[in-house]
């Protein structure tokens, strides 16, 4: 009678060992942002199978519950993962869990996950725009790679600006000057950006070189920006040289009293405002809301228009989550496919 005794506290004791370590790891949060050195942590957030209700029409739905937190599965693979001596951050990012319930969650749902409409819907247009692109190729290359149509900005001084644009020429995908301009405060926008104070043959000279350094470019947005968008006499100045070399303009808004699309306009060039940014918080979780409310104005006004970044969780997202946005009703757009579709022209969009 003693060894099975024995064996079986033993057991007991193994099992609530294990027991405790993986409700530990399972409660466990993520970091906030990717380490450098976790190459393989985008590849697997965004190859993770995606198995998402469709909705019966009546009732919201969770966007997203494959983030549902930390599963067996995933704090085995973990805890392996130590064992072996690695360090990486896990390979999901769980929505809060702690706090009030969000208004209108639905009995059962995720707390703390964005809510969706699970009706299917028929047509609402999403401009998916990626900034500050050319610094790293293969960014550059992800973002090229996600299922759906986006627009690349790529900044003009940026070291792989004329190797990322003539690929993307290469792959028909859409690109714009993301054009550096003065912001308030003491924020560098980088080399050859645009100023107020500058003459108009230095304004001039810089447009130049900035389209010479994105060849193929078909628009142009801000980088930065603050304060020039905000300057009447800049813009005036400025939008006749950009009309001249790009179809539209697009306002990336950093500053609530710009005037860059009037002014736009006021040239004859067609122009576009963001309305979400993506990653201002650069967290999944944070990434997906932003997510939800870009779905959210698109059903508003028929279309959206959300600026991101090449960072790994940005792109992670949207490789996740543009599938499933499509298979609801969403249609993705590039942003001179947004004018034309919409018939977006100077006129209408007068304010």
């Amino acid at each position: 009678m003693l060894k099975p005794a024995l064996i079986f506290l033993a057991a007991l004791t193994i099992g609530l060992g294990l027991g405790t370590g993986l409700a530990a790891q399972m409660r466990a949060g993520a970091p906030d942002a990717l380490p450098a050195n976790a190459p393989d942590y985008y590849d697997a957030i965004s190859t993770m199978p995606i198995s998402l209700p469709a909705g019966d029409g009546r009732r919201p739905v969770v966007l997203f519950p494959v983030l549902r937190g930390v599963g067996i599965d995933d704090a085995l693979g973990v805890r392996a993962q130590r064992r072996a001596g690695s360090r990486k951050a896990p390979i999901v990012e769980t929505a809060p869990t702690s706090g009030p319930a969000r208004s209108g969650l639905q009995e059962g749902a995720v707390r703390g996950a964005p809510i969706l409409h699970a009706k299917p819907l028929a047509g609402p247009q999403i401009a998916i725009v990626i900034d500050d692109v050319g610094f790293e190729l293969a960014a550059a290359d992800r973002a090229m790679a996600l299922p759906g149509k986006v627009t690349l900005a790529i900044l003009p001084a940026a070291p792989h600006a004329q190797t990322i644009a003539r690929s993307a020429q290469a792959r028909r995908q859409e690109v714009i000057v993301h054009l550096p301009m003065e912001p308030l405060g003491s924020d560098n926008p980088g080399p050859m950006a645009i100023r107020g104070g500058q003459s108009q043959a230095e304004i001039t000279r810089r447009v130049v070189w900035s389209f010479a350094r994105v060849p193929g470019a078909i628009g142009v947005n801000n980088h930065m920006g603050s304060k020039l968008t905000q300057d009447n006499a800049a813009m005036a100045r400025l939008m006749p040289l950009l009309a001249a070399r790009a179809k539209f303009f697009l306002d990336s808004r950093t500053a609530n009293g710009s005037v860059a699309a009037t002014a736009a306009r006021a040239a004859e060039m067609p122009a576009l405002t963001r309305d979400v940014f993506l990653d201002n918080v650069r967290t999944l979780p944070q990434v997906f809301a932003r997510l939800l409310e870009t779905e959210n104005r698109a059903l508003e006004q028929g279309y959206a228009i959300a600026i991101g970044h090449p960072h790994r969780q940005t792109l992670a997202a949207l490789r996740a989550w543009m599938p499933y946005a499509s298979r609801r009703g969403f249609r993705f757009v590039t942003l001179s496919g947004l004018i034309e579709v919409r018939d977006l022209g100077v006129a209408s969009l007068a304010p």
